[in-house]
C-alpha cells in the first residue's frame, strides 16, 4: 500500500477520534469503506513504519 505522508498525517491530526474509515481504492476494483485498525510508528522518525 503506498499513501501521501502530508496527506496521511495530516488526515490523522484531523480525526476527531481514533475510529478513522478510510475510502480504499485497489486497481481494478472498486473501492472499499475500511476502518484503520492498527498504526506503527517509527521511534526516530515520528512517521508510520507501516
Amino acid at each position: 500500500m503506498k499513501v501521501n505522508a502530508k496527506e496521511f498525517t495530516d488526515l490523522l491530526k484531523a480525526a476527531p477520534s481514533s475510529q478513522i474509515l478510510l475510502n480504499l481504492e485497489v486497481e481494478g476494483s472498486d473501492s472499499h469503506k475500511v476502518f484503520l485498525q492498527d498504526l506503527q510508528f517509527d521511534a526516530l522518525t515520528g512517521y508510520s513504519s507501516r
